[in-house]
């Protein structure tokens, strides 16, 4: 599905936006696929009380949960659990497809291998610059493996969670559970299709007890959405059914999927481009959301930068 555009986007809807122009271009740096280490420090930033040593918190403190929705391969999970000093997090990947941890795996045994090579590509600003090879020093000898949710995270997820809040009853949640998982593995979500060895060692921990699911989604402390799709709406609605904080980057609208979708105002309309969901999205939680630009290559745009969020406490 291709993701629609609007030229008028930012400047109308983005009143505290602050211009912050694109670091010096770097051929490793400005892949598509290095975005997630720019997330990364944002939220480490954002979140300092959630992302704090370990030292710093409570020692009856349970690890902390982020809910990472719609997060494909699994990076910016593999990045939370691998990459912050001291500090306990449980990253939890909400897709119903398999994740893929073998080439993050790789590479840190080839810096390994390659010191020379890894302090030439920790240099930032250059044409050989790895953000891994970075973090290198931060990540631990024995790789730590991420969890994993094969769900769809959308509204019916949402409606299930609201309705056990109020009846407590986990035999309606097993049923739901039972059959959310196997609509998640009949989704070919943007077309993707499965492939049996998909699955190896290098992908993350599967939860499939009914139980722990929900007491790993009541349990979660911030959810997280960088470009979820069709996942927007639920990322944030469910945060605010759990009263936890949220941070979203949005980036297709599907304006024929979510017709619901309507801007409210002196002229009523669907929600068609990009400049419109933000504004949609907005009006979720108009009192507290906060919006900042990611500081990755590309225009603010066609590169979807722009990150709505919710600071701690909720």
């Amino acid at each position: 599905t291709q993701c629609s555009t609007s030229a008028s986007v930012i400047p109308s809807i983005i009143q505290n936006k602050i211009d912050i122009p694109d670091p010096p271009t770097s051929t490793r740096a400005a892949s598509r696929k290095n975005r997630v280490y720019e997330l990364r420090r944002f939220l480490l930033e954002t979140y300092p009380d959630l992302f704090s040593s370990r030292q710093e918190r409570d020692k009856k403190d349970k690890p902390s949960i982020v809910l990472d929705v719609a997060g494909g391969k699994g990076d910016l999970s593999w990045l939370l659990v691998n990459t912050i000093d001291s500090v306990e997090i449980t990253s939890v990947v909400v897709d119903p497809r398999l994740t893929k941890h073998k080439h993050l795996c790789k590479s840190v045994s080839y810096l390994r291998d390659h010191p020379a090579e890894a302090i030439l590509r920790a240099i930032p600003d250059q044409p050989t610059h790895q953000p891994l090879a970075a973090l290198l020093e931060k990540i631990p000898t024995t790789i730590r493996r991420t969890q994993h949710l094969r769900l769809l995270l959308d509204n019916y997820l949402v409606e299930a969670i609201q309705e056990f809040q109020i009846t407590k009853s986990k035999a309606a949640w097993s049923q739901f559970w039972s059959e959310a998982m196997a609509r998640a593995r009949r989704a070919q979500t943007l077309g993707y299709v499965e492939k049996k060895t998909d699955e190896d060692e290098f992908s993350c921990t599967v939860i499939d007890d009914a139980d722990e699911a929900l007491e790993t989604i009541l349990s979660a402390r911030l959810i997280v959405g960088f470009h979820p799709d069709q996942a927007t709406d639920s990322c944030i609605d469910l945060a605010l059914l759990l009263q936890i904080p949220y941070c979203v980057v949005p980036c297709c609208v599907f304006p024929s999927e979510f017709m619901h979708r309507r801007i409210f105002g002196s002229d009523e309309r669907l929600v068609r481009t990009y400049s419109d969901l933000l504004e949609y999205l907005k009006a979720k939680d108009p009192d507290h959301v906060k919006i900042a630009e990611l500081k990755f290559h590309g225009d603010p745009v066609t590169a979807r930068k722009i990150v709505l969020y919710r600071e701690m406490p909720f």
